[in-house]
């Protein structure tokens, strides 16, 4: 593993996983509680959505342990923006002019030459910045991370009985907050590896949970119905 689109992808990835469980669950709890024939829906098959549940839960706080880890010998976003660092010759414009001729099927497009004029290189202060900005999400996961290391990570036993103290010590808008901004975080170097561009981290507009949402909504309509059917009969 040597290349920074390699390590980004992973980074990707990571964030996916755990951006789609936290937004999946949100979703299911709120149509739940709003909707009284969602929850009694739910309800007829409780065990099976209990299990859900817990699996979206316990897959969102293994994976931000992930991205927020600080072994060196793991992938992490810590680990990222270090090989972005020291690896600062893969942001230079011969190798962006590479991975675009790379991506057109390795011939050189005629709009190229132009394109290369407005390119921006970074320094090394820039991926400080992003650094920086990381950390600060760091202090919102430092939240979690009692849970992921007592409840998901290990079953520690001074936390047994106590998960419900432990889980309100936790804010939801905070943790949707900080995944939107390792999304702009995903997006600033996103822009530099393909396109050359400095992504200002405050411009982030899109949001990230409207896919996996509008998924859980079909699912819970199809759900709701389904059940009204069956109380019928």
């Amino acid at each position: 593993m040597s290349t920074i689109k390699t390590y980004f992808s992973h980074y990707e990835d990571e964030l996916t996983i755990a951006s789609e469980a936290f937004y999946a669950w949100k979703k299911i709890h709120n149509l739940a509680q709003h909707d009284i024939s969602i929850c009694s829906a739910i309800d007829r098959n409780a065990l099976f959505w209990t299990l859900i549940l817990h699996s979206l839960q316990c897959t969102f706080f293994i994976t931000l342990g992930r991205i927020f880890d600080t072994d060196d010998d793991s992938l992490t976003v810590k680990t990222l923006l270090e090989y972005c660092k020291n690896n600062i010759h893969d942001f230079s414009k011969a190798n962006l002019r590479a991975r675009k001729i790379e991506m057109c099927g390795n011939n050189e497009p005629d709009w190229l030459e132009k394109y290369m004029q407005d390119v921006y290189e970074p320094c090394e202060n820039d991926f400080q910045v992003v650094q920086d900005y990381v950390d600060k999400q760091r202090e919102i996961f430092n939240k979690c991370k009692i849970i992921r290391n007592k409840i998901y990570g290990h079953a520690d036993r001074e936390a047994k009985g106590r998960e419900n103290e432990l889980f309100k010590k936790i804010n939801l808008d905070e943790i949707q907050s900080m995944l939107e901004n390792l999304h702009a975080v995903r997006m600033f170097l996103h822009h530099l590896i393909y396109n050359g561009y400095k992504f200002d981290l405050k411009d982030l507009v899109k949001s990230y949970d409207e896919k996996i949402c509008e998924d859980i909504e079909n699912l819970m309509a199809t759900l709701k119905s389904f059940s009204s059917q069956q109380s019928k009969i």
